[in-house]
């Protein structure tokens, strides 16, 4: 229980409830009447305990026990409501896809689009890669294929185990139980967790042991060998039978299998065994692949964070996993964004960099196109491209198309992310400064509109957006937006500061930072 405590986890203690409930529910033919009202009588606490602790009815608030629990505290309850959210968004990816789902391990990319309001208003750019739920991650990737051959294969292995227990007897039930066990609480905790290796791994030995002692199939065929085995024995010896002429009839080969088949080795077995070796060569190798990458973009984020390492030095550990494995987009986007990093610096007027910034981005815009073209669904990915064209336009106007584009792709893939709206909005702000057209100031005002509807205590948003509106001698609609900012941020000085006579247009920079890319 103590190690169970120090894993933060609340996942785990679900798994062991289920699982002491399970081998009392299996064994409750062998069980002391107390001890089975007992384990009743803790499940029912325990399911008490999560309505009290997630939906509190008839209180303002959960006990201080789950209400003021830390922030890795096992009894910590305030990212319910977040799961739920992406449970949420897992069943609407599932009713757009129900048949094959969006392709494996696709969540992520396929999540912004489906989020609801309040989780974007809340989390922003904080967007998780899976739905924390190993059934609905199931759905929303493979649809009802996928998760239906997983409910098919699991229900089998669970009902299979269940009818073969009331058969068995001593240490081999004993072991059936304990496979049921773990198969069981691999499922509980699933329902609340992601599918690391460790994990999966448990779950699919479990479920081969449960088929290995119960599979129908398997146990007749036993069955019949033990009985085939049984009627020899019973059988006992027979005499020696003579031929006519008083020759003695040749006494039957001992059977070395016992009655048990065997693949009878044939002239192609070494061809066989060949390939098969050459085979499990090359999956290991290409197995290992995505390892070796790993470790070495690990070692580029090392050398990051070393002072006095060159930027094409560090990006040439990005580049070499890239190299390694293609298939990975984190790669060259770690590559971009050191690129990214130096043009922003070279672009300052403290900069001694003998490199201009146009050749910084370029730089960095070939390689965020790498990953954008394995993920163009991929909403950092577009990002980064946007970015990287809105700096750009700092130095060079006729880029501020080319980053409107991309943050138009932006804003179509995360809709609810109100850090998506308002760096758009900041970049058409930048370029209303260099250019008169006023449609470029009204569409900066829609944006931010968008902001503040999705994220009222955004107040950089309403300061620029009461400016903006004052610049386009919207008077009326500025006054309004005021008091509507000063009514949900009283008090709030960044507010304040902005005068309800002032009709300046904005002075934004268009200075830019390169964020932390996000990979698949």
């Amino acid at each position: 229980l103590l190690s169970l405590y120090y894993t933060d986890s609340r996942g785990a203690f679900i798994a062991l409830g289920v699982v002491i409930a399970t081998m009392a529910f299996l064994y409750r033919d062998r069980l002391p009447r107390w001890v089975r009202l007992g384990a009743l009588a803790g499940v029912i606490l325990a399911v008490l305990t999560g309505i009290v602790a997630i939906f509190h009815p008839f209180m303002s608030q959960a006990p201080a026990l789950f209400s003021k629990a830390g922030q890795f505290s096992p009894f910590r309850t305030g990212t319910f409501q977040e799961r739920s959210w992406y449970w949420i968004d897992a069943l609407r990816i599932f009713k757009h896809h129900p048949i094959a789902g969006t392709g494996p391990d696709t969540y992520y990319a396929n999540y912004p689009r489906f989020r609801l309001p309040q989780d974007g208003a809340k989390l922003a750019l904080t967007i998780t890669d899976k739905p924390h739920n190993i059934f609905l991650e199931y759905a929303a990737d493979s649809g009802i294929i996928g998760i239906g051959t997983y409910l098919t294969m699991m229900g089998l292995g669970l009902w299979y185990g269940y009818r073969r227990v009331r058969q068995l007897e001593g240490s081999t039930r004993l072991l059936l139980v304990a496979f049921l066990g773990m198969m069981v609480a691999y499922l509980a905790q699933g329902f609340f967790s992601i599918d690391i290796p460790p994990l999966a791994v448990l779950g699919w030995v479990s479920l081969s042991c449960v088929a290995v002692l119960a599979d129908p199939g398997g146990v007749a065929q036993r069955d019949a060998i033990e009985a085939a085995q049984a009627a020899k024995v019973r059988g006992g010896t027979r005499p020696k039978k003579k031929k006519p002429g008083g020759v003695a009839r040749a006494q039957a080969k001992a059977d070395p299998y016992r009655g048990v088949r065997v693949l009878r080795r044939g002239p192609w077995r070494w061809w066989v065994g060949a390939t098969a070796l050459v085979v499990a060569i090359v999956l290991i190798v290409f197995g290992v692949k995505p390892f070796y990458a790993d470790e070495v973009a690990h070692d580029g984020q090392i050398a990051q964070n070393t002072q006095g390492e060159s930027p094409q030095a560090i990006a040439a550990f990005y580049e070499h996993a890239h190299g390694i494995w293609p298939l990975e987009p984190s790669y060259p986007a770690m590559a971009g964004q050191v690129f990214e990093l130096e043009g922003n610096n070279a672009g300052q007027s403290s900069s001694g960099s003998a490199v201009p910034p146009a050749a910084w981005y370029a730089e960095a815009l070939t390689w965020y196109r790498k990953a954008y073209n394995l993920q163009p669904e991929n909403v950092f990915y577009v990002m980064n491209i946007a970015r990287v064209y809105a700096s750009w336009a700092g130095s060079d106007q006729t880029k501020f198309p080319l980053a409107q584009t991309y943050w138009k792709k932006a804003v179509a893939i995360d809709p609810t992310d109100w850090q998506v709206h308002q760096q758009y909005a900041q970049m058409l702000a930048n370029w209303a400064n260099v250019d008169v057209n006023p449609g470029i100031r009204e569409e900066a005002v829609t944006q931010l509109t968008e902001v503040v509807r999705q994220s009222p205590g955004q107040a950089t948003a309403w300061v620029l957006l009461i400016q903006l509106d004052r610049a386009l001698n919207r008077t009326a609609a500025a006054n309004s937006a005021y008091q509507t900012a000063i009514k949900d941020n009283p008090g709030n000085s960044q507010i304040l500061g902005v005068s309800p006579t002032a009709t300046a247009p904005p002075t934004s920079t268009a200075t830019s930072t390169a964020t932390s890319t996000a990979g698949g």
